[in-house]
């Protein structure tokens, strides 16, 4: 994979990012405060007019609000895009409207009454009213589920913008290149593994690590690509490739959920392991079951097979550093004094 081996590979220009919230606790106090304020607002205006104010209609805010709290306590902490927002409400606005619709066909004396247009009314209504709203349930159930579909293909997640501006350090006499997401402090175990995953990297034959997160994202990084003994490889344009690299640990993830798909009728549990031999060296993803996964890469292909072992010693390490035991799958297991399980952390 070195020279022009990326350049078989997809383009990828850096994509634009999704519209993404996170619902934290100033977002759901604002959201809040949106529906609360009106409420003092009308009464004052009724006692300003002496008029009588319908607390009936305090009331309906007030368990509105019960219900959004209620709602954004469970989504609290979450991110949510903008697209899945619209689709949701497009559900909700489609079933009122076409439930609305219902109740005007079998008793439009309670919605419409006694005018003498209302016999056109009502039919206008009960014609219109249900055909539209499963229409707007139709459309926001499509949008939910197209935002759905390109969270699970890794489509519509480019990489930080920072990606391709790693932290130089010597380590063992290499150049090594270090990045960290900006979540990389509050994950439990990430100092560790990445002071476990580092170890391995070497000029001889593993290049390049990643770990990635079980939602896809990347975690942290290391490489020796900018080492001056990397230079037989004629790697170029080291940043680019980082970014495209860690692009194409998420397709193949991607990839690798598609495949379970297509062999579920073989019963014969999920992919742990993919190696993609290219003709200049591999890459190579590793399932770490909750924790996420692993993509590492070689350069070398001579060193194919001995850096697939590497990858697999280490999978294995980092399964039980977050306190899971090694799979029986890899083809390298750990030491006995190393399967012990450690204490999550």
């Amino acid at each position: 994979m070195g020279g022009d081996t990326m350049s078989a590979m997809p383009s990828d220009r850096p994509a634009k990012s999704p519209t993404r919230i996170t619902v934290t606790d100033n977002l759901i106090k604002l959201i809040i405060a949106i529906f609360v304020v009106p409420a003092p607002f009308e009464i004052i205006v009724g006692v300003v007019k002496r008029e009588q104010y319908d607390y009936t209609r305090l009331a309906i805010i007030l368990g509105a609000l019960v219900m959004l709290a209620l709602l954004l306590a469970i989504l609290r902490n979450r991110q949510l895009r903008v697209q899945s927002i619209l689709g949701y409400y497009l559900v909700l606005a489609g079933s009122i409207l076409a439930a609305f619709g219902l109740a005007v066909t079998f008793r439009p004396d309670l919605f419409v009454g006694d005018t003498p247009w209302a016999p056109y009314v009502t039919t206008g209504i009960s014609a219109l009213a249900p055909s539209l709203g499963l229409l707007l349930v139709a459309s926001g159930a499509y949008l939910v589920r197209e935002q759905r579909h390109r969270i699970h293909e890794d489509l519509d997640q480019p990489g930080p913008t920072n990606i391709m501006s790693p932290r130089m350090i010597k380590l063992n006499g290499q150049d090594v290149s270090i990045w960290r997401a900006d979540h990389f402090g509050s994950r439990p175990g990430a100092k560790t593994i990445l002071e476990v995953a580092q170890g391995y990297l070497n000029v001889a034959d593993l290049h390049f690590l990643a770990v990635y997160g079980s939602e896809g994202d990347c975690l942290f990084y290391v490489d020796c690509l900018d080492d001056e003994a990397m230079a037989h490889f004629d790697v170029r344009d080291t940043p680019d490739r980082r970014r495209q690299y860690e692009r194409h640990g998420r397709h193949l993830r991607a990839l690798a959920s598609k495949l379970d798909k297509r062999f579920a009728g073989l019963d014969s549990g999920v992919l742990v392991r993919l190696v993609f031999d290219v003709k200049k060296g591999a890459l190579y993803l590793y399932s770490l079951d909750r924790e996420g996964f692993l993509l590492g890469v070689t350069l070398d292909q001579r060193q194919v097979d001995p850096t697939d072992r590497k990858l697999s010693e280490l999978a294995n390490r980092i399964l039980v550093l977050r306190g899971g035991v090694e799979s029986q799958d890899f083809s390298v297991r750990l030491p006995p004094e190393q399967r012990k399980p450690a204490e999550p952390r």
